[in-house]
């Protein structure tokens, strides 16, 4: 079970990377194929900032993925300021205010655990 949970976040981390190369699938899609809709539970912040150490090129996608999102609302990442980063939802008084992190891995991971979340209950929604 740890090693198919190691595996499916390193596909989620991978996600943006993987969009690029072929985006005609859908996160949505990515999401189910990773394996991450029935292990979501088990797979937190923490473990997403592990895979991030692994793979640090994947920081800098996520955060052209949020640059690059053309949606009305959504969970967004982005450079604030020299070595601040800014996770928040836009707009933000359906989520609240953001949050400030002083370490990029943290709050990429913050920002990857919000993403798949929205759309995995989007996904839910769809499907009923």
């Amino acid at each position: 079970m740890v090693s198919e949970i190691k595996e499916t976040i390193i596909k989620v981390v991978h996600i943006p990377k993987d969009s690029r190369q072929e985006p005609e699938i859908s996160i949505a899609s990515r999401l189910h194929e990773s394996g991450y809709y029935a292990l979501h539970s088990l797979i937190d912040e923490t473990q997403i900032g592990e895979a991030l150490d692994q793979y640090p090129y994947c920081i800098d996608h996520w955060l052209q993925w949020s640059a690059e999102k053309k949606t009305i609302t959504g969970w967004y990442f982005m450079e604030r300021n020299e070595q601040r980063y800014f996770v928040g939802f836009f707009p933000d008084h359906f989520k609240g205010p953001g949050q400030l992190f002083s370490d990029i891995k943290i709050a990429c991971a913050y920002y990857i655990k919000k993403e798949i979340e929205e759309c995995r209950l989007r996904y839910l929604k769809a499907i009923k």
